[in-house]
C-alpha cells in the first residue's frame, strides 16, 4: 500500500551530518568566491550558511536533551556570529548611500539675519 512509499524519519545524526556537509559547500563557495573574487558567490555562500544555520536552529538542536541541547545552541550562535564577522570583512563595508551635507555657499537669502544697530 501507500506505507511502504513513505520514508522513514531523519535520525538525529543524520540531520547533524547533512548541515555539516551544508556547512563544508558553504565553505568552499566563499573560499572559491575570495579566490575568483566573484561577489555572487561569496553572496551564494551565505545563503547556503543561512539556510544551514537556520536548519540547526529549528530542527536539529531542538531535537537533542539536556545539556547537549544547550551546548548545540551555544556551538550555533557562535557559529553564527562568526559567519557575520567573516561575511563583512570579505564583502568589505557598505558604500555610503547618503551624500554628504554641504552648506550653500554665496546666496544671501539663505544667510542668517544680520545685527544692524
Amino acid at each position: 500500500g501507500a506505507d511502504n512509499l513513505q520514508s522513514p524519519p531523519i535520525g538525529i545524526g543524520e540531520g547533524w551530518a547533512m548541515l555539516a556537509a551544508w556547512g563544508a559547500l558553504s565553505a568552499a563557495l566563499v573560499l572559491l568566491g575570495l579566490w575568483r573574487r566573484s561577489r555572487l558567490l561569496v553572496l551564494a555562500s551565505l545563503a547556503i550558511a543561512i539556510a544551514a544555520a537556520v536548519k540547526g536552529f529549528l530542527f536539529d538542536a531542538p531535537a537533542l536533551e539536556g545539556l547537549t541541547r544547550a551546548l548545540a545552541f551555544f556551538a550555533l550562535a557562535a557559529a553564527a556570529l562568526l559567519l557575520a564577522f567573516g561575511y563583512m570583512r570579505a564583502l568589505g563595508p557598505r558604500p555610503a548611500t547618503a551624500p554628504v551635507f554641504r552648506p550653500p555657499t554665496g546666496d544671501p537669502n539663505l544667510a542668517p539675519p544680520q545685527d544692524m544697530r
